[in-house]
């Protein structure tokens, strides 16, 4: 297999996993787990929405006379903002009470994470790790911080 191949297929496993985990959490139903558990799952979710998004990004490089894409950066910002803002735990009574919104909520956790290291890797070239490791510090800090009964 070619180092394009592999990559192509951790994309998709990754991605295949994260979404996996949002079925499996439809299928079964509401589970009553903690606030930070909960946030902890979030960054899991994200973690494989960006995995799939960077192994992407790393098979298909391709040299370019341009350093930086700006059109890029706005959505590279947007994307750890939007992952945040599903993470408000004002929104948890009503998620908690409609199951398809709150899995359509997770599914937005993956996307968060493959728009941030996609639009990142394609802003510059390790901007898109560099913005996946902030948005990974944000869902856990998240664990331990606003929402979380101590």
């Amino acid at each position: 297999m070619t180092r394009r191949g592999a990559l192509q297929l951790v994309a998709a496993v990754s991605g295949v996993l994260a979404v996996a985990l949002v079925v499996r959490s439809l299928a079964e139903g509401a589970e009553a787990i903690d606030v930070r558990s909960h946030h902890l799952t979030h960054a899991v979710l994200i973690l494989g929405g960006a995995a799939a998004a960077l192994a992407l990004t790393a098979a298909n490089r391709r040299p370019d006379s341009l350093p930086e894409k700006p059109q890029w950066l706005l959505p590279a910002i947007l994307g750890p903002l939007g992952g945040m803002v599903l993470m408000v735990p004002t929104f948890y009574p009503y998620m908690n009470a409609h199951p398809t919104v709150h899995a359509l909520s997770h599914l937005g956790h993956i996307s968060a994470g493959f728009v941030t290291a996609w639009c990142g890797e394609r802003y510059r070239v390790r901007i898109g790790w560099t913005t996946t490791l902030f948005l990974e510090a944000m869902a856990v800090g998240a664990a331990f911080g606003f929402g979380v009964t101590r």
